[in-house]
């Protein structure tokens, strides 16, 4: 998995590739653990996708660190996003 720009203003690009198709899951976090974004559910093996920084309903999120989760039937990989104003 790879995000760049990582620290970004105002999107990043989340780059992940899965080996077999699978359903894959990927989740924006903040600190806490509250969910902030469900940006993918769906299977394939690899994909570009792009978090604008706000959460489910289109709210724009204030800076800080957030966590992305790429979740797939056999792992979960985590990396820390700094979004900066």
């Amino acid at each position: 998995m790879l995000a760049y720009p990582n620290s970004f203003n105002p999107s990043t690009n989340i780059d992940y590739e899965i080996t077999d198709d699978c359903m894959i899951n990927i989740t924006i976090y903040n600190l806490i653990g509250r969910r902030v974004s469900f940006l993918v559910n769906t299977e394939q093996t690899w994909y570009t996708v792009r978090w604008n920084s706000s959460d489910d309903n289109g709210t724009q999120m204030p800076a800080g660190t957030y966590l992305v989760t790429v979740n797939t039937v056999n792992s979960i990989k985590t990396m820390k996003l700094v979004f900066v104003k």
